[in-house]
C-alpha cells in the first residue's frame, strides 16, 4: 500500500549513502524501502499535506485496486515484466 510521497518525505543526508534508483522505480518509493532496509524508516501520521488525486495524473497515489486485491493482482500480471523487476531489486536490497 502507498504511504510514502516525495511531497511528504523528510531523507536525513548522513543516513542515505547511495542514491541511486533501479529503473522503473520512482525515486520516492524506493528511497523509503532502502529507509525500512536499515530500519530508519521513521513514520508520522500527522497530517502535512492535503494530496489531490487528478483522472489525468500521470504519478501519484494510484488508489484504484488497493483495496480490490484481485484488481490489483491483475494490474500486475499486465505488467508481469516490470514487476519481477522490481522483486528483484527489493530482493537484492533485502539481501544480509
Amino acid at each position: 500500500h502507498s504511504i510514502a510521497t516525495g511531497g511528504a518525505s523528510a531523507i536525513r543526508l548522513s543516513r542515505l549513502s547511495d542514491w541511486s534508483v533501479p529503473s522503473g522505480w520512482l525515486h520516492d518509493r524506493w528511497w523509503s524501502l532502502v529507509a525500512l532496509r536499515q530500519q530508519a524508516l521513521l513514520i508520522d501520521d500527522t497530517k502535512v499535506i492535503d494530496y489531490r488525486v487528478g483522472p489525468d495524473q500521470q504519478v501519484g497515489l494510484a488508489t484504484s485496486g488497493q483495496d480490490h486485491p484481485v484488481a490489483w493482482w491483475s494490474a500486475r500480471a499486465r505488467h508481469v515484466g516490470r514487476t519481477a523487476g522490481r522483486v528483484r531489486d527489493v530482493a537484492v536490497l533485502l539481501r544480509p
